[in-house]
C-alpha cells in the first residue's frame, strides 16, 4: 500500500474536525456558564427573598409585640392619672368654694383685671386650703400639675399658687379638656403649658353641685415624668393630631407625620396647643423593591426599619416601635457572595468538564494522526527496504518500526522486543561483532555502523547493513542511541 496525498488529505481533515471541535467546546461553554449564571441568580433571588420575608414578618411581630407592652403599661398609667381629678372632683370642700366663688366676670372687666381679681380671691382662707389640697394629691399621687377651673374656664386654685407664674387667674375655656368637663365627661388633652412651656398630658373631671356641673378639676404629668416609665427604645407616642409628642430621641419629638391632622388646624390652636404653628415632617416611607415589601426608611436614615403600631383604646394616643433591620443588608452581602461563588465553582466545573472532553477527543483524534504518520513511516521504510530503531541507554528498551520488526524476525511478537531477541536475530557468526560494536558505541556516546546478516525463521539469510547515533533529550534529561537497519544486495561485513 502506498500512502500519498489521500493520507495528507485525511490527516488535515482530521486537524480541521480539532479546530471545529474546540470552537464548538468554547461556545458550549460560554452558553453553559450563562445558563448557569443565570440559574443562580434566580435562584439565590428566589432564595434571598424568602429568607428577607421571613426576616421582615419576624421583625414585624417582635416590633408589634413591643408596642403592645408599651401601649399597655402607658393605658394602665393613664388610667390612673385619669383617676386622680375624679378623686379631687368628689371633694366636698372644693365644690362650697367653687359655689361661692361662682360670680364669673362682668362684661367690662379686662382679662388681667379679672386674673387679678381671681388671685386676690385665691389668698382667702378657703382657697388657701384648696390649694394646699391640690398640692397634697400632687405630691402623694405623683403628678406634676393640678388645677381648679370655674364654669368660666378660669383657674381659681392651683398646686403651683406659691411662684409667680402660677396659674391662677388664667383662662383655660379653649382648651379639650376643659370643655369635656364642662359637658361632664372625662376630659383629656395633650398641650404645652401656657405659663410653665412644657409639654403634658392634661386630664379633667367635672364638679357638680348636685346635678350641675359648677367647674372643672385638671390633673397634668409632664411628658418627661411620663417617659421615665417606658422604655423608650424606638418608640414615638403620637397624639391625635399625628405630632410625635415623646420620642427616645428628642429631635423627633413634635414632629408631624405625613397626613397629618395637625396641618389642618388654625394657626392660633396650634400655637395654642404646641407652642408653634409650623412643624417639620418624619418622612416613614416604605421601600420601593419587591424583596423589601414591609420595610420602611425613617427620616434620612439609611437603614431600613419595620414598624408596628397600636392605638390605645381609652385615649387619642397612638404607639408607634420602630425597629431597625440591619439584618437584611448582611442577607444582601451574603446573597451576592453566594451568586458570586457559586458561579465561580459552577463554571470552572463546566469548564474542567469540557477541556476534559476536549482532551479526550483530541487525544483520540491526535491518536489517529500518529497511527497514520506511523503507518505512512513504516510503508515508506517497507518501500526503501529499511527499518528504524531505538534504544533507551537507561533501561535498555528497545523500539523498533514494523520493517525493523520484520528484520529482526519479531513482527509477530506480542512482547515488546529487547537487546536480546534483536540480537538473536543475528547471524551467529556476526553476533559477537555487532554486539561489541553496539556497546562500545554506546558507551563511548560514538556513532555506530556495522554490515551484518540477518537469519530469518525459514533460515532466509539477508544482507543488512546498522548505523546509529547517541542522542540526548536535556529538556527531559532522556539519553537513547537511535539508528537504522537497511537491506543491501551484497556487503563486506564489519
Amino acid at each position: 500500500m502506498i500512502l500519498g496525498p489521500s493520507s495528507h488529505m485525511h490527516e488535515s481533515q482530521l486537524q480541521r474536525k480539532i479546530s471545529s471541535y474546540r470552537q464548538r467546546m468554547i461556545w458550549l461553554a460560554i452558553a453553559l456558564s450563562l445558563i448557569w449564571v443565570f440559574v443562580i441568580w434566580q435562584y439565590e433571588n428566589f432564595s434571598f427573598q424568602r429568607r428577607a420575608a421571613n426576616l421582615i414578618e419576624k421583625e414585624q411581630k417582635r416590633s408589634s409585640l413591643v408596642s403592645q407592652s408599651v401601649a399597655a403599661d402607658l393605658q394602665r398609667s393613664l388610667r390612673t392619672m385619669q383617676g386622680i381629678p375624679f378623686v379631687l372632683a368628689k371633694n366636698k370642700q372644693l365644690a362650697q368654694a367653687l359655689k361661692a366663688a361662682d360670680v364669673g366676670s362682668s362684661p367690662n372687666e379686662s382679662a388681667s383685671e379679672r386674673k387679678q381679681r381671681v388671685r386676690q380671691q385665691n389668698r382667702q382662707e378657703a382657697w388657701m386650703a384648696i390649694n394646699q389640697l391640690l398640692v397634697g394629691a400632687r405630691d402623694h399621687l405623683a403628678f406634676d400639675l393640678a388645677y381648679v377651673l370655674d364654669r368660666y374656664g378660669d383657674c381659681l386654685a392651683s398646686s403651683d399658687h406659691q411662684v409667680t407664674e402660677s396659674l391662677v387667674g388664667n383662662n383655660y375655656r379653649e382648651r379639650s379638656y376643659y370643655k369635656a368637663a364642662i359637658n361632664g365627661n372625662a376630659g383629656y388633652q395633650f398641650a404645652i403649658g401656657k405659663t410653665s412651656r412644657t409639654p403634658g398630658l392634661y386630664f379633667s373631671a367635672p364638679i357638680y353641685d348636685g346635678e350641675t356641673v359648677i367647674g372643672a378639676v385638671t390633673a397634668k404629668i409632664d411628658i418627661s415624668r411620663l417617659a421615665q416609665d417606658i422604655d423608650l427604645a424606638g418608640i414615638f407616642l403620637i397624639d391625635e393630631n399625628g405630632v410625635i409628642i415623646l420620642a427616645q430621641d428628642k429631635k423627633q419629638e413634635m414632629k408631624a407625620l405625613q397626613g397629618s391632622a395637625v396641618f389642618t388646624l388654625p394657626l392660633d390652636k396650634r400655637k395654642s396647643l404646641y407652642g408653634r404653628e409650623d412643624f417639620s415632617l418624619l418622612r416613614i416611607h416604605p421601600l420601593t423593591e419587591d424583596s423589601y415589601q414591609g420595610l420602611v426608611r425613617v427620616g434620612d436614615s439609611t437603614t431600613a426599619h419595620v414598624t408596628g403600631g397600636v392605638k390605645l383604646s381609652e385615649k387619642p394616643l397612638e404607639v408607634m416601635h420602630v425597629l431597625a433591620v440591619p439584618n437584611i443588608s448582611e442577607l444582601q452581602s451574603e446573597r451576592q457572595k453566594a451568586i458570586l461563588l457559586m458561579a465561580i465553582a459552577g463554571c470552572s466545573v463546566i469548564l474542567i468538564s469540557l477541556v476534559g472532553l476536549m482532551y479526550l477527543f483530541e487525544s483520540s483524534v491526535n491518536r489517529k494522526i500518529l497511527q497514520t504518520q506511523r503507518d505512512r513511516l513504516n510503508e515508506a521504510q517497507r518501500l526503501a527496504a529499511m527499518g528504524s530503531w531505538s534504544i533507551a541507554l537507561d533501561t535498555l528498551s528497545v523500539a523498533c518500526s514494523d520493517s525493523a520488526k520484520w528484520f529482526f524476525a519479531i513482527e509477530d511478537s506480542q512482547t515488546p522486543p529487547t537487546l536480546s531477541t534483536i540480537l538473536d536475530a543475528v547471524h551467529v557468526d556476526d553476533r559477537q561483532t555487532v554486539q561489541e560494536a553496539l556497546r562500545s558505541a554506546m558507551q563511548e556516546h560514538q556513532s555506530f555502523y556495522c554490515a551484518f546478516r540477518i537469519v530469518r525463521p525459514d533460515g532466509a539469510v539477508h544482507f543488512v547493513v546498522g548505523d546509529g547515533m547517541y542522542l540526548c533529550n536535556d529538556e527531559i534529561g532522556a539519553e537513547s542511541f537511535e539508528g537504522t537497519i537497511r537491506a543491501l544486495p551484497s556487503i563486506k561485513l564489519c
